[in-house]
């Protein structure tokens, strides 16, 4: 179908033939033709709700969903209501994540077909993301009672069992659905979830395996969750084939954290501490990252300046990672330490950090931060070079005093401390956790006082024992980890599950022994029985997924060997006072040296949190060294867009252009973008998310001068978008730039935006001009060095020697402004 015809269908009025073709075109992928067809039709009808929810639906297809968004709602607005128009909206906000608003649009959808089942999946998926799981659930089994064999409704169906904690219902619905569609991995990956929870381990792996069958070779990220899998399988040799082989053609954030949980597992630390940096591009900690003020220090000097080192995570990891305090401050800072107001107490006596403030509250302006996580990359902290020198925390010795009284015990006596469950909010609480009722055993040693250090909930156990059993309850007295610390410091061991408590006693020199399920966290690694952190832990692990009983009988029977031997508190685990050297200045700055090859990595820059390649030639280099790309190019630009403005990028690689300019164009503008490279787009996607950028629309098809619909369009011309605004077209790639213009004539001549397009030769920059004032421009030359002597980074070493860019900037010849050019020199 021609523009020509659909345009006389409009005229004719032939609208349901009209709305047809659109959207066959648009199914096709010919979106151009589809989209100028309906706008011709909508002149001659502008209040046509049909017309409007075609012309919308057509942009949702294309992939143009704030547009979208906008025509959708503005049909809304006027009162017309289709099936079709609450289907989108739905679907538009459940992506976007406004839920609420998601769950109001899947209702009236609902409502309006109640029989249409994907109106019900589509609320399912709403519910859950809410977290209203038992609601997701009943919609299913509704669905399920109109069409029992619906595959998408017993997979929801099961997903939501599983998160209710019953793998076995879940499990029957897997089945059931995986009788029907035998080659769904997601069903595959489900089932060895649902028989991973019920200890079903052999069969567990045997679905991971038809999964991973399955899978081979598809163009798809199911190698994260069959990675992911795999690893609380504990099968890390597994974990880490799948990552290396998937990672570099399907970069993905999921993928990376999986992996460096692998490494990191593996004592492959220096890799590890490098893909760790991917949690930042994941919740909770994306919202923490933006509280960050400052450069962040990636090794520069520190000679007479403050570091803030800001603390994340849980309790257990800011003390074992605040030993890299005295690392930071023999590097010449003053060191600021954000830490949970928990934790200040304990902290402020550390004569290696100046000053402690609440993270909660207004954070100070350093000339440098850095997470406490991300100080051992910089170190490059391998098993070997670890800071395990103990203790590194300190009891307040008057409150320990205070406290020795209320822990003495007859002469002889052990005195042991207990803590038997963690946190319940978190993730994996229910395989780390144990009751007290389960530690019967070992309450009944002879000549050990056994003294709680357990916080609520759980201490609430304690009167279920017998009197004769019962620890005594410490829990009230403990308001702080400065409290908690008082108490260890006066016990001759401490018996714990993986809790903050574990590391405190680390920390503090204290014997810890810890009881760990069968897939503990990195940091206890694999088989040891020590921990290369403390030095005086003892690790007790489960040799079978969920059996406690073993573990605790272990622990009591090392317990009563002691005892027996008469053996006091240095007995319990070794010390040391090994005094590591810093690491040398020359290695802090290297954090590029743990990267493999065709793997993505992550940087704090200027523009934003990115995922980067630091294998791409003079971008991937800047990116790492100086946490920028050509900057001077950015600021030129911002001289030209204004907020509200629509932008135009084609070739923006991973976007550390794009984040900056869809900053300046504001919420009320938008940005185009064109990235024909897959690997590249995909960075660009996620560094979108990543920096909570709404205001920038990914195009599938790359731009060319004209569109080929002979199989659908494998290319589409700015002209093709029918924009109504345009303030610049960026042309990051010279090769294609003539074709993109080719493409855009009738938009260059009827918006008028500035046009800047790079180039490798002044022969190819005058080419592009030559083409540009065909369409009534004046050209500018503009040479920027690589090395941006304010670089974000603050580095002083130009690591490009005079190497200049090359781009070309083009105003409409109508257009006088001086500010626009300074600096540029113009091609005559």
């Amino acid at each position: 179908m021609t523009k020509a015809t659909v345009a006389s269908s409009a005229v004719d009025g032939n609208a349901p033939l009209l709305l047809n073709e659109a959207r066959e075109l648009a199914a096709k992928g010919c979106y151009g033709t589809a989209l100028a067809g309906l706008n011709r039709a909508l002149l001659s009808a502008p209040g046509s709700a049909d017309l409007l929810v075609a012309r919308a639906s057509v942009l949702f297809a294309w992939g143009r969903t704030r547009e979208a968004l906008e025509g959708y709602l503005d049909v809304a607005s006027r009162g017309a209501q289709p099936p079709e128009l609450m289907s989108a909206l739905g679907w538009l906000y459940l992506r976007s994540g406004r839920l609420q608003e998601a769950e109001i649009w899947m209702r009236r959808w609902l409502d309006a077909e109640p029989g249409e089942i994907a109106a019900r999946h589509g609320l399912c998926r709403t519910l859950m993301a809410l977290q209203r799981i038992d609601e997701a659930a009943s919609l299913c089994d509704e669905a399920l009672k109109r069409t029992p064999h619906d595959v998408e409704s017993l997979a929801l169906l099961a997903e939501c069992k599983l998160r209710l904690n019953d793998p076995i219902s879940a499990e029957a619905h897997l089945r059931h659905a995986l009788g029907i569609a035998p080659t769904n991995v997601t069903l595959w990956i489900n089932l060895s979830a649902s028989l991973r929870n019920q200890r079903r381990i052999t069969e567990a792996i045997q679905a991971l395996d038809e999964a991973q069958r399955i899978a081979a070779g598809a163009d798809d990220d199911s190698f994260v969750n069959i990675a992911a899998s795999r690893r609380i399988l504990d099968q890390l040799s597994e974990v880490l084939s799948i990552c290396e082989q998937n990672l570099p053609e399907r970069p993905n954030v999921d993928g990376n954290r999986v992996y460096a949980y692998a490494l990191l597992c593996a004592g492959r630390l220096v890799e590890g501490w490098h893909h760790n940096e991917f949690r930042w591009l994941r919740e909770p900690l994306l919202s923490l990252r933006r509280a960050a003020q400052g450069t962040p220090w990636r090794g520069q000097d520190l000679g007479g300046r403050t570091i803030v080192l800001h603390v994340e995570q849980g309790f257990g990891d800011a003390i074992q990672f605040i030993r890299y305090a005295p690392n930071v401050k023999a590097l010449g800072a003053t060191v600021v330490l954000a830490v949970f107001p928990e934790l200040e107490r304990l902290v402020s006596s550390c004569t290696c950090i100046d000053r402690v403030v609440n993270r909660n509250g207004p954070l100070p302006h350093g000339d440098y931060y850095c997470h406490l996580l991300s100080l051992p990359r910089v170190f490059g902290t391998t098993l070997s070079s670890i800071p395990c020198e103990v203790p590194y925390l300190h009891a307040d010795p008057g409150h320990a005093a205070h406290l020795s009284v209320r822990l003495q015990t007859e002469p002889g006596n052990l005195r042991v401390g207990l803590v038997w469950a963690g946190n319940p909010k978190q993730a994996r609480d229910r395989d780390r956790s144990i009751t007290l009722q389960s530690l019967r055993s070992l309450l009944g040693a002879p000549g050990v006082k056994f003294f709680s250090l357990q916080m609520a909930p759980a201490a609430l156990q304690l009167e279920d024992l017998p009197q004769a059993l019962r620890p005594t309850n410490l829990g009230p007295e403990l308001r702080d980890f400065a409290d908690t610390a008082a108490a260890i410091s006066q016990l001759d061991l401490v018996i714990c599950v993986d809790t903050a408590t574990a590391h405190l006693a680390g920390a503090l020199g204290k014997p810890v022994w810890v009881l760990l399920h069968k897939d503990p966290d990195w940091r206890y690694l694999e088989e040891r029985e020590d921990n290369p952190w403390y030095p005086t832990m003892r690790l007790f692990r489960q040799r079978r997924a969920g059996d406690w009983t073993e573990v605790i009988e272990r622990v009591a029977a090392v317990l009563l060997q002691h005892l027996q031997a008469g053996r006091g508190e240095e007995d319990f685990a070794r010390k040391t006072t090994v005094d590591l050297p810093l690491v040398p200045r020359s290695e802090l700055v290297r954090l590029s040296r743990a990267h493999r090859r065709g793997l993505s990595a992550v940087a704090e820059t200027r523009a934003g949190i990115v995922q980067y390649f630091p294998d791409e030639p003079i971008v991937g280099d800047s990116i790492d060294w100086y946490g920028e790309y050509l900057q001077g190019q950015v600021d030129l630009l911002a001289r030209i867009v204004t907020s509200g403005a629509t932008l135009i990028e084609v070739s923006p690689g991973i976007g550390i252009h794009t984040l900056q300019l869809a900053v300046a164009a504001g919420a009320g503008g938008e940005v185009f973008v064109y990235e024909p490279r897959p690997l590249m787009r995909r960075l660009l996607r996620e560094n979108l998310a990543a920096n909570a950028i709404e205001n920038v629309t990914v195009m599938m098809n790359p731009p060319g001068a004209s569109s080929n619909e002979a199989e659908g369009p494998r290319t589409e011309t700015i002209d093709d978008l029918q924009l109504r605004q345009l303030l610049l077209l960026k042309i990051n790639d010279g090769e294609v730039a003539r074709e993109v213009l080719l493409g855009a004539a009738e938009t260059l001549w009827r918006l008028r935006p500035s046009l800047f397009m790079t180039a490798d030769s002044d022969a190819a920059l005058r080419t592009l001009a030559s083409q540009a004032r065909d369409y009534g421009y004046r050209c500018w030359k503009l040479e920027m060095p690589l090395f941006n002597p304010d670089n974000f980074n603050l580095r002083t070493d130009d690591i490009f020697p005079g190497r200049k860019a090359v781009a070309l900037l083009g105003i409409p010849e109508e257009i006088e402004d001086e500010s626009l050019i300074r600096g540029c020199v113009e091609l005559s």
